[in-house]
């Protein structure tokens, strides 16, 4: 099998993908850096009528058409945890098996254990010479946003995705155009997890939550602040929250991890 196809099959992760024969694992821990965060985002609409109470906060799940967000989330974590450890074996792969996602889901809603996640990625990821997985998850937090006025309360939050406003207004030293109603504020609640391989041990788990204030409804002559921004724009803010907040919580889950012998 060639070396193309044999990293082709690494980043599938889909049972039954491919069998290949466990390369010589290096010395010390070799890491797969897995993320399950971009395949959808959370839409968090503020309300229009004054009056509204956080009940009335609109949450819509948008689903994505691939996953170019997780790969490029896990180039990052992978990144992130070279840098926070020189030499670390560290590669980012991909899941597109669907029991994977639905089981993400359940372990998000509190119905699952992480456990059960990692044991459906496990065979394959043992039989490529991994010894650990760097697993990122969506995690559930309640999210604020800072202004001169103070913080802004946007309720709760979920992965990847934005929070909308239409009322709100803010400064233009802070949004960076014109000063008007309405801003859009791209969020990430993450959370990182380091999980042993060979004992399904968990070894480390830490949350984060990223969220900024990015432009104003006026902003390019646009009447609503999503338009304010465009895809590529929404793109590049996401990432930009996921990396900020990827650097805060991988060298403290790797912390865990046991040096080289």
């Amino acid at each position: 099998m060639n070396t193309r196809r044999a990293f082709l099959c690494v980043l599938a992760l889909t049972a039954g993908a491919c069998a290949l024969a466990a390369p010589t694992a290096p010395d010390g821990p070799r890491l797969a850096a897995l993320s399950l965060v971009g395949d959808r985002l959370l839409i968090v609409g503020s309300p229009v009528s004054a009056g509204s109470g956080p009940e009335r906060i609109r949450r819509d799940w948008l689903q994505l058409p691939n996953d170019d967000l997780d790969i490029a989330t896990a180039r990052e974590l992978e990144r992130q945890a070279k840098a926070a450890v020189p030499g670390l074996a560290v590669t980012s792969v991909r899941s597109r098996d669907p029991a994977v996602r639905n089981l993400h889901e359940d372990v998000v809603a509190g119905d699952r254990g992480l456990r059960e996640v990692v044991e459906r990625v496990r065979p394959l990821l043992l039989s490529q010479g991994f010894t650990h997985l760097l697993l990122l998850t969506r995690h559930r937090c309640e999210g604020r946003i800072r202004s001169a006025e103070g913080a802004i309360g946007i309720g709760r939050l979920e992965g990847l995705g934005f929070y909308v406003d239409r009322e709100t207004t803010m400064p233009a030293r802070e949004a960076g155009e014109a000063g008007g109603p309405g801003f859009v504020a791209p969020f990430a609640c993450l959370r990182a997890n380091l999980v042993e391989l060979g004992t399904l041990a968990v070894l480390g788990e830490e949350a984060t939550l990223e969220a900024e204030a990015v432009m104003t409804a006026g902003a390019a002559g646009s009447a609503h602040p999503w338009d304010a921004l465009s895809a590529d724009e929404r793109t590049a803010a996401l990432e930009r929250m996921a990396a900020r907040g990827l650097e805060a919580v991988v060298p403290r889950v790797l912390a865990k991890l046991a040096p080289a012998r």
